[in-house]
């Protein structure tokens, strides 16, 4: 047996497996939260599972107050208090604890970094090698040739053990330095003072010249400076904070070390604990950890990997064709997914089509893998598209949009009507971070999918699903068709209760067919107009760094945020604003502050602009030209945005900047696909704006509209109180901002940055709008008032979308979630407005003689081609059917305008 003793950090293994699942928190059927106590079993099972652990204990906080608070009783102030979900969970990891029989070292008055010390040092004493589970720097400083930090990734990410080499290779010194470089470099997690512009790199080599931090306090006269001016000036600083981070490791200890020996699980009360919590996809891991361990406990019941509790058929012959048409003609809903051979929805070929009718049975039927002899050819073809066609059948997708590109492809027709799960949980949680169908076959019924790595692998090894026998997948890909009939049984429900199966079956699943219509038309563009801006852009970026490397007066890495830090804040001694876990920010926002302070700043900001243009837009999009179209085609997600607005990705097409020279050359390349037609732009006027004022009713904000006045004129003429032909541009432009930040809850602190004006007079603007507009306050605050009381906000339209921050300890999240309760209204209905004018204008086209194609949407425009000879007519139609969209108390326009290029009829 091994001499390895583990310990395990248990708030910061709580902490991190809360926050893995923050956008798609687990619970059970009561509501119980579960997303931390399942991470932490689950990290624990793995470790001695992969690790064969043989000792282990866990190290506890017992309590937020310790002798650092004496010492100091600022420590860890600035933490905010725990989220309420992670807190009603500590009882449960109390319970998990106590079940598993793993020791808990835990002592008031200290932390679990000194506890995990005590342990390491005296187990080091005994022989033993100790891996401390946690990615708290402070540990490194215990960190020897028997002593490590484990640090346990996400599967497939290999895990670290943090030993001296490691160490030195992140901070520049080793082990026994640590401490005072912590002391130097304070810690604005814990509220440790250290020393102000003293970085981890400056921190080192202070260390390295004089051996600590004694040391250099005892040879400050060989510094020099702002530097030496800072050391001096903190000396009792830098003492306190290296009093605070020196770790206790001489604790008594409850148990000995041999005690700490892991014998295995009482495996009947550790079942009971997951089942009781419905931990159930942790079961699996039971048997494994009690043969490892070779336990003697008797179970009364078998813990096995759970048994699939589905038939999954592989259909591969004409006879299993006809069985399976014969089981599926007797339902009227049917769940589809297709295997392909890549996730290119323009040239993808179908290896096989997966079709289930019932949460029990599965199929999958064989057109294309390595082995396969395509006996079923065209049997299976004309059976499957009868199915496909028959307008009485529902059939289920997951990600439909994408299946039907594939069916697309294999020139199959679909007259059957269609179901989305992945849109349905999409209805029921805008903005949760993860839809994918096994999440969702997780969230609902517990069960792991089966990963498609395992069959086609990752990386530089992964394979083409085509390369597989049928044997190899059918299992897989039944089982996907399975749970998403599964799926659509309990959605499909959830979204009647709730009352949102109007806006899913009337918006959402009619914008697929649009979208995917929008997506195989894709656009043109000009490459080498393209080729021509990436020469110019690459000039002036060259230009640029040299300018910065001059004032800098060295050559550095400049999108390093650390080593541009190490220049502006300790080289040049520009005020920081703000601190990172990793050292002090270098974001925008901090440098805009900064832009008139230095020279170096503008040169910067100009360099960040242009190089994202040119690797995100101008060197990119040549290179993404369908060989097959010779256009680009963009892919739109409907899932993404919490509010319902559409985004697109590969390229996105929804960023390009209309406003900035370069940004406007790059709308410039594209192009209507030849000399006959042309592109048109139609784009809704103000439509949040107009919009706010159909929610809030105020009669000035109304009347505006109502009589075409200009609003931002208006708006000014009041916040200056003078009158409207004395309003000129700087005027209408502040006022232009404050009516679109009321949207989304703008500050007097915000409004001055970006006006450049002083506080005191962005307030006094905002207060002079909410004076004009009334009803406006009364709106946001009834909003946010009625958010409060059902924890959700809902578009015009049906759309919604749960803030569950509303209910945060901590007030600048609340705050957060208050903005979007008023914002996502607005928004989410301008999303629900563009899409009803998408569908309904699709809907137009095909019943007109017109040859009109809708190629892009870009937030509240749309972009689309036609002849030439067509366009007054195509004009005509699309602004009926925009402006008539939907009826609000405030008149909506649309502007059009038409060129060869998006620029041109912008």
């Amino acid at each position: 047996m091994s001499k390895d003793l583990y310990i395990i950090d248990s708030f910061a293994v709580a902490f991190r497996s809360f926050y893995a699942f923050i956008n798609n928190p687990l619970t059970t059927a009561d509501g119980t939260p579960t997303s931390a106590v399942f991470g932490y079993a689950n990290t624990i099972f793995r470790l001695l599972l992969e690790r064969n652990v043989d000792y282990l204990t866990i190290a506890k906080d017992m309590g937020r107050e310790n002798f650092r608070h004496a010492i100091y009783p600022e420590y860890k102030a600035n933490r905010d208090e725990m989220p309420a979900e992670l807190k009603k969970q500590l009882p449960i990891l109390d319970e998990f604890m106590e079940i598993s029989g793993i020791p808990v070292h835990g002592q008031f008055g200290f932390e679990a970094d000194d506890i995990m010390a005590s342990l390491c040092l005296k187990a080091e004493k005994k022989g033993f090698t100790s891996f401390m589970v946690t990615k708290d720097k402070d540990m490194m400083q215990i960190v020897n040739e028997n002593i490590f930090m484990f640090q346990m990734e996400k599967a497939g990410v290999p895990d670290i053990v943090v030993d001296r080499d490691y160490v030195e290779k992140k901070f520049g010194v080793g082990p026994e330095h640590i401490r005072d470089l912590l002391a130097l470099m304070g810690d604005a997690a814990d509220n440790i003072p250290g020393v102000p512009k003293v970085g981890p790199k400056t921190a080192a080599k202070l260390l390295l010249a004089n051996g600590s931090l004694e040391g250099i306090y005892q040879n400050t006269e060989s510094l020099k400076g702002k530097l030496k001016e800072n050391i001096v000036n903190n000396k009792d600083k830098a003492l306190l904070s290296q009093e605070l981070v020196t770790l206790k490791d001489d604790l008594d200890l409850e148990h000995t070390i041999e005690d700490l020996k892991f014998e295995g699980f009482d495996i009947d009360r550790m079942e009971a604990f997951l089942e009781k919590y419905e931990l159930h996809s942790l079961k699996r891991h039971l048997k494994k950890i009690a043969l490892l361990k070779n336990t003697s406990q008797t179970t009364t019941t078998e813990v096995e990997t759970p048994k699939a509790t589905f038939e999954c058929i592989k259909v591969d012959t004409p006879e299993a064709l006809e069985k399976m048409m014969v089981d599926l003609s007797k339902s009227d809903t049917i769940a589809v997914d297709t295997e392909t051979s890549s996730l290119d929805t323009l040239s993808a070929k179908i290896c096989g089509i997966c079709l289930s009718a019932s949460e029990h049975k599965g199929y999958y039927v064989v057109l294309n893998h390595k082995e396969s002899k395509k006996i079923l050819g065209s049997i299976a073809r004309n059976a499957l598209h009868k199915l496909f066609q028959d307008p009485s059948k529902t059939l289920v997708f997951h990600n439909a949009k994408f299946d039907l590109h594939i069916l697309k492809n294999a020139k199959y027709k679909i007259s059957a009507k269609i179901a989305d799960t992945m849109l349905a949980a999409y209805s029921l949680e805008a903005g949760a971070r993860n839809l994918s169908l096994d999440a969702q076959a997780f969230k609902y019924f517990k069960h792991e999918m089966i990963p498609i790595t395992q069959l086609i692998g990752k990386g530089k090894n992964q394979i083409s699903f085509a390369e597989l026998s049928s044997e190899e997948v059918y299992f897989y890909s039944a089982e996907d068709a399975i749970f998403t009939y599964k799926l659509w049984e309990v959605l499909e429900t959830k979204l009647k209760e709730t009352e949102l199966i109007t806006h899913y079956q009337n918006i959402e699943i009619p914008m697929t067919h649009v979208l995917q219509k929008m997506e195989r038309r894709g656009i043109s563009i000009n490459s080498q107009a393209l080729d021509s801006q990436a020469k110019i852009l690459g000039k002036r970026i060259n230009e640029l760094h040299d300018s910065i490397y001059q004032h800098a007066g060295q050559i550095f890495n400049i999108g390093s945020p650390k080593q541009l830090a190490e220049i502006l804040f300790e080289e040049l001694g520009l005020p920081p604003s703000k601190k990172t876990k990793t050292g002090y920010s270098t974001d925008h926002s901090v440098l805009e502050k900064l832009k008139t302070e230095h020279p170096i700043i503008p040169a910067i900001l100009e360099t960040r602009e242009l190089e994202k243009l040119k690797n995100t837009y101008v060197d990119v999009l040549p290179k993404l030209v369908h060989q097959t179209t010779n256009r680009i085609h963009t892919s739109y997600n409907q899932t993404i945005a919490a509010t319902g607005r559409l985004s697109s990705v590969n390229p996105n097409l929804q960023n390009i900047p209309i406003r900035t020279k370069h940004g406007k050359q790059i709308r410039a390349a594209f192009v209507a696909k030849d000399q006959d037609h042309i592109l048109l732009a139609a784009d809704y006027s103000q439509i949040e704006l107009r919009i706010l004022a159909h929610l809030s009713q105020d009669e000035n904000l109304c009347n505006a509209y109502k009589n075409g006045i200009d609003i931002h004129t208006q708006t000014a003429a009041a916040i200056y109180d003078c009158a409207v032909d004395e309003i000129d541009s700087d005027m209408r432009r502040s006022a232009k901002a404050i009516n679109f930040g009321v949207i989304y809850g703008m500050s007097a602190f915000r409004l001055s940055n970006e006006l450049e004006i002083p506080r005191a007079r962005a307030s006094a603007f905002i207060e002079g709008y909410f004076a004009t507009y009334p009803k406006v306050t009364e709106f946001i605050k009834e909003t946010v008032k009625k958010a409060h009381k059902d924890g959700f906000v809902d578009t015009l339209y049906g759309h919604r979308r749960y803030l569950p921050e509303l209910d945060s300890d901590n007030g600048n999240i609340r705050n957060g979630a208050e903005r979007m309760a008023v914002n996502t209204p607005i928004q989410g209905t301008a999303a629900d407005l563009i899409k009803i004018a998408m569908i309904d204008v699709d809907q137009a086209i095909e019943k007109s003689d017109l040859d009109i194609s809708m190629l892009l949407q870009v937030h509240d425009e749309l972009i689309f081609e036609v002849p030439k000879s067509q366009v007054e007519s195509a004009k005509e139609l699309i602004k009926k059917y925009m402006e008539n969209a939907v009826v609000l108390d405030i008149p909506l326009v649309v502007d059009i305008g038409t060129g060869n290029t998006w620029l041109e009829a912008h």
